[in-house]
């Protein structure tokens, strides 16, 4: 009984976190966009909506502020790119720490929403070869 309270209140903790990402990242580029006005002869030109990855899954049509001249993008955001962190530092930092593949699999699986079989793209000789015992405990 325990088990499905706790359960619950996981799903939950991440439906209300799903919620506020959208808003504190649309929040946090007005407030760039505002400081970059001050600094820059320009003026605010609306917004263009984007869809980006996340550690708390897809955040679809965000509203990404624009300038009317200049080269303005919210260094929160990153620049032409879907994912917020880069895939490739996720993956080898949680295998640095002893996750089998098939675990980061299915994190991935669980983030993205697909699954990625880690070996079959990327090949087993690009992992590097892990030093001591699985969890990052040493020799």
């Amino acid at each position: 009984m325990q088990k499905k309270t706790r359960d619950e209140m996981v799903k939950a903790f991440e439906a209300e976190l799903k919620e506020l990402v959208p808003g504190l990242l649309e929040a946090l580029m007005r407030e760039e966009r505002a400081m970059y006005l001050e600094t820059h002869p320009t003026s605010a030109n609306g917004y263009y909506t984007r869809d980006l990855l996340t550690l708390v899954g897809p955040v679809e049509d965000l509203k990404v502020p624009r300038v009317r001249e200049g080269h303005f993008h919210p260094r929160i955001l990153p620049y032409r790119k879907r994912a917020s962190l880069e895939l490739s530092e996720i993956i080898l930092a949680l295998y640095a720490v002893g996750v089998s593949t098939r675990k980061i699999s299915y994190f991935l699986e669980g983030i993205y929403g697909a699954f990625y079989h880690l070996k079959a793209s990327l090949g087993s000789s690009k992992l590097p070869k892990r030093k001591g015992k699985p969890g990052g405990e040493g020799p």
